[in-house]
């Protein structure tokens, strides 16, 4: 994997020597935050937390994304941490040399902590509340959740529960009010295009806000949307918007047709609107992907040299990007069009 210049400088022996005084302390040893494999890095990263876990103050990242996909991984190889503390020694799935080297000097046998987490973990609901039962001195959780990342905040919120704060950061603010002394602020969102077909002009913040009300119907089946990306189709006349959704199980066909219709009439730019109704913009197309393909979008983007944490899910492909084009469409497992026009 190609590096980034930040990742390069951060892991320069004399940076790190320099910036000990005024970076904030890592449970992760330099090995495995810098350390050149990404998944073998966070798997470490989640398995220092739980060594840590009684020292961890705050969670954080660049983005919010990169947060959620974090714990989503926490989901599926939390019974292999906890045998990797129980047992003191770290999993095969680990082969990078540095990196074992570094985590071999913190992994010790510790059949208490590891039944200690597995207790919490099963005694979770659906995850919810899982930050601050992990790291219960855990005071907020800090990252970039606006714009782009806002709908990683509800899931995010999820595994805060009630008790943890999530701090938002910005571009652009501004002061709406104010609690106590505490300033309350509201993001000045950028209204970039994302999606155009004849005289329609939607933005990001309309593509976020549809995918947000069709998945208030989805939550009638306790669904969520994991994550979700658009494209427009202009194979054949008229040209009409994809939306892809991977969701976290199955739902049915009723619900779907319904969300499928629900994100078609939540685009209310009238562009949109007029165009759909004299059919100079086709039904709306949704299109269910299989567990894990944003997951391959990511491993693509790292094969070509992204930095991980800088990650955003791109809301829009483009028609160029035939790479991530071709992921979508290889993984699509059900199609729906709209009968809201």
């Amino acid at each position: 994997m190609a590096g980034t210049v930040l990742a390069n400088v951060f892991s320069n022996p004399r940076f790190n020597e320099e910036m000990k005084a005024v970076r904030p302390q890592s449970c992760s040893p330099v090995e495995v935050m810098f350390g050149p494999d990404y998944f073998q890095s966070l798997y470490c990263h989640l398995l220092c937390g739980l060594i840590f876990h009684e020292e961890v103050q705050f969670v954080a990242s660049i983005f919010a994304h990169s947060i959620v996909h974090a714990f989503r991984t926490f989901e599926q190889v939390w019974e292999e941490l906890c045998t990797d503390i129980k047992q003191g020694v770290l999993s095969s799935r680990i082969i990078v040399p540095s990196t074992r080297a570094a985590m071999s000097k913190l992994l010790k046998p510790n059949p208490e902590l590891a039944n200690l987490i597995h207790a919490k973990c099963m005694g979770l609901n659906n995850w919810y509340g899982l930050i601050p039962k992990l790291f219960p001195k855990a005071k907020y959780v800090y990252g970039i959740m606006t714009g782009s990342m806002e709908p990683y905040v509800k899931k995010l919120r999820h595994y805060a529960g009630q008790d943890a704060i999530v701090k938002r950061e910005g571009d652009v603010v501004k002061i709406v009010g104010f609690h106590n002394s505490t300033p309350e602020m509201k993001f000045v969102r950028r209204s970039s295009l994302v999606l155009t077909i004849n005289i329609d002009k939607t933005t990001e913040t309309d593509l976020q806000s549809a995918v947000e009300a069709a998945g208030k119907v989805l939550a009638k089946e306790k669904l969520e949307v994991v994550d979700f990306t658009s494209h427009v189709d202009l194979s054949k006349e008229p040209g009409h918007y994809v939306i892809s959704w991977e969701i976290n199980g199955e739902a049915s066909e009723q619900v779907l047709g319904e969300c499928c219709n629900c994100l078609d009439k939540s685009f209310v730019n009238n562009g949109y609107i007029t165009s759909r109704k004299d059919n100079s913009i086709g039904p709306l197309e949704l299109r269910l992907v299989r567990t894990g393909t944003f997951q391959k979008i990511l491993e693509h983007s790292i094969g070509l040299g992204a930095a991980v944490n800088q990650y955003k899910t791109p809301r829009c492909v483009a028609a160029t990007n035939t790479a991530v084009l071709q992921i979508l469409t290889h993984n699509v497992v059900k199609t729906y069009f709209s009968t809201a026009f």
